[in-house]
């Protein structure tokens, strides 16, 4: 009786064993290519179900806001497979190797979760010619103007030309001595921060371009606003 009871058991275990679902992904790493600063490029991962069991995928989410991430919308019956859709925005990074994550958490009981990795190689056609995008101010006091200048060099074999520019706040100024860049050739820009309150602020100035592949690029502005101590 014993015996029975135990070899009954021991076939609920082994069913249970068997009927499970099993997560399966056509890539674990995604090369993305050349992505110009500020463009979008999307990839699909295709998950497939190769379990006995029905496969619900419980969650999707990735490293950094920049990659979203569009799951499954139904769970997968055994042997069936669905897209899975990661789409990259560049804007904000700039020329250089970049990897992110995407992660898939199912309900796969041996291997619930998923690593995807992506690598982007984020370029651009007005270079810093420092490899520094960014401007940082130090220590300026509340209504005094500090001035900087940033220099762009032009990496491409064609001319651009700056066709405008956006400010994300009116304490930020910028002046061009030209509007057209030819290949090889270097823009200076003179940027001028006059804070009005205490704190650390991190704004960006956006130049506007004639460049199909590029045609807006973004250049961060950071600066510490610090009343003087008094004597």
């Amino acid at each position: 009786m014993i015996k029975f009871k135990y070899l009954i058991t021991l076939a609920f275990i082994t069913t249970a064993i068997l009927s499970q679902p099993k997560i399966s992904v056509d890539k674990t790493e995604l090369n993305l290519g050349d992505v110009y600063s500020g463009a979008k490029k999307k990839a699909r991962v295709i998950i497939k179900n190769i379990g006995n069991d029905t496969l619900k995928i419980n969650e999707v989410h990735s490293s950094c806001g920049c990659t979203a991430i569009k799951k499954p919308e139904k769970p997968l019956p055994p042997k069936q497979s669905d897209e899975m859709e990661i789409e990259f925005n560049s804007a904000g990074y700039h020329q250089g190797t970049i990897t992110k994550y995407a992660y898939i958490n199912s309900n796969d009981p041996i291997s619930p979760f998923v690593t995807i990795k992506l690598i982007i190689n984020v370029k651009e056609e007005l270079v810093s010619i420092d490899n520094r995008p960014e401007l940082i101010f130090d220590n300026i006091q509340p209504g005094v103007s500090a001035v900087k200048e940033m220099k762009l060099k032009n990496s491409t074999d064609k001319t651009i030309k700056i066709t405008g520019f956006q400010l994300s706040s009116p304490v930020i100024s910028i002046k061009m001595a030209k509007q057209v860049v030819k290949p090889n050739d270097t823009l200076a820009i003179e940027v001028t921060v006059t804070p009005q309150k205490e704190g650390y602020w991190t704004e960006k100035v956006t130049l506007e371009t004639d460049s199909k592949n590029q045609p807006k690029m973004e250049l961060r502005i950071s600066y510490m606003c610090i009343k003087s101590e008094q004597k």
